[in-house]
């Protein structure tokens, strides 16, 4: 059965980041776990779906859509990457995230979306992914990575 399916896969460090940003109880040992357990288990189904980079999805989801549509045979209009859509699209985001909690501070954390607390945070718990993260798990990681988007 061919079943249009996309996955969109992201760096595992920058994954493991923003995860756990919105997941601060979390270790870094735990994220990669969980990296892996998504991820590995499609490398062997690598041509029944496409693949998408964040930088893709977030920079031109219109070309990914026709990827899917050329790939599958489908008809999925394809988002015009403009200022005005993506500003829908963010406005759409906040309302929606703004809507599950009532903390500012909270509402940094989980919002996926750049601001200058998420690139604090970030770059503290980039010192403490390199200070713990454990190297086998990361080559695991960067190995699925790979072979997924290569």
């Amino acid at each position: 059965m061919h079943v249009p399916a996309l996955v969109l896969i992201r760096e595992p460090r920058d994954a493991i980041l923003s995860h756990l940003i919105r997941n601060p109880d979390l270790g870094v040992a735990g994220a990669l776990r969980g990296y892996l357990r998504f991820f590995e288990p499609l490398v062997g189904y690598r041509d029944a779906f496409v693949v998408a980079r964040f930088q893709e999805v977030i920079g031109d989801m219109g070309a990914v859509i026709a990827r899917v549509n050329e790939r599958f045979g489908t008809a999925f209009v394809p988002f015009r990457h403009s200022p005005e859509n993506v500003g829908r699209i963010e406005r759409d985001i906040e309302e929606d995230y703004r809507s599950r909690t009532t903390s500012d501070e909270l509402l940094e954390r989980i919002i996926p979306r750049p601001s200058q607390a998420r690139r604090e945070l970030k770059e503290d718990l980039r010192r403490r992914f390199d200070e713990t993260a454990p190297a086998r798990l990361l080559r695991r990681a960067d190995a699925v990575h790979a072979r997924l988007s290569g």
